[in-house]
């Protein structure tokens, strides 16, 4: 297996996130990782392109998800396409909480796709 990933419905369950999102129109990805010896060959753009083809058949407009510092490449992944950061924990995870719009990070990717095209 090259990787995974997968999302759910958002559900409210982060404390320092209560009532930031509409739950009818938020998931969360979870669950997202790469082999080591597949990273940087496109499975997790791939990954994420179908996610995105899901989310968009269900109606999500928003697309929470949280990282932790140590764990190499997310928050790198996450930011280039087009995830920001809305909030930092300061506990021994180091969690990042990370959203994106479906149609910004669509556009993202599409862009990040034409750039590796032209190379």
């Amino acid at each position: 297996m090259a990787g995974t990933i997968a999302v759910r419905p958002y559900d409210d369950r982060i404390v320092s996130l209560k009532g930031r999102y509409n739950l009818e129109e938020t998931c969360e990805i979870i669950k997202c990782y790469v082999d080591p010896s597949m990273r940087q060959k496109g499975v997790g753009t791939a990954l994420l392109t179908e996610l995105l083809h899901f989310c968009s058949r269900h109606h999500y407009h928003t697309l929470y998800l949280h990282t932790q510092l140590f764990l190499e490449g997310g928050l790198s992944f996450w930011k280039k396409h087009g995830f920001e950061v809305t909030a930092e924990e300061k506990d021994e995870w180091e969690t990042i909480h990370m959203e994106g719009k479906l149609t910004a990070v669509s556009r993202m990717l599409e862009d990040t796709k034409m750039n590796t095209a032209e190379k």
